[in-house]
């Protein structure tokens, strides 16, 4: 039994953690399952990528729909619970897919994407990546691509 009341805490919060685990990793898992297999995994990465570091521009670089869509799959996820929005207005997963023992799929760029582009920031959960800092980057498009993205973000 432990002595102080902030032992007994420690303890409870130790077993807190333990037996809503399985429930965090059911609900993340189910919330990014998807019934295309190729939406699942941009799902996946766009929920690994949102560590509260990276802008909606920066992950949208690594999948193949646009930030706007990213920012609505967010925004849906906030509302679920299982993602937050920090106070710099970036959005952050409450636990990585790593640390569920959840599949992430590989964190790359498509082919013909910007290569100068910033690489996305590593989550705080992986203390083996050194840390980088990520610009905002502001989206332009032209009437055509507009409607396109329009588009997109309606298809989630």
């Amino acid at each position: 039994m432990p002595d102080t009341q902030e032992e007994l805490l420690r303890e409870m919060l130790k077993w807190l953690k333990f037996s809503g685990m399985q429930q965090a990793k059911d609900v993340v898992d189910s919330t990014l399952t998807h019934e295309d297999e190729q939406k699942e995994q941009e799902y996946r990465k766009v929920y690994e990528l949102s560590n509260g570091k990276n802008s909606q521009s920066n992950i949208a670089e690594y999948i193949s729909y646009s930030s706007v869509t990213v920012g609505n799959w967010q925004k849906k996820w906030t509302k679920v619970g299982i993602m937050q929005q920090n106070a710099d207005g970036k959005y952050e997963h409450l636990i990585s897919l790593e640390n569920l023992g959840l599949e992430c799929p590989p964190l790359t760029k498509p082919e013909g994407s910007d290569e100068e582009s910033n690489e996305p920031e590593q989550s705080s959960d992986d203390k083996d990546e050194a840390q980088r800092e990520d610009s905002e980057g502001n989206e332009k498009t032209n009437g055509k691509e507009q409607a396109s993205l329009n588009a997109a973000s309606e298809d989630d």
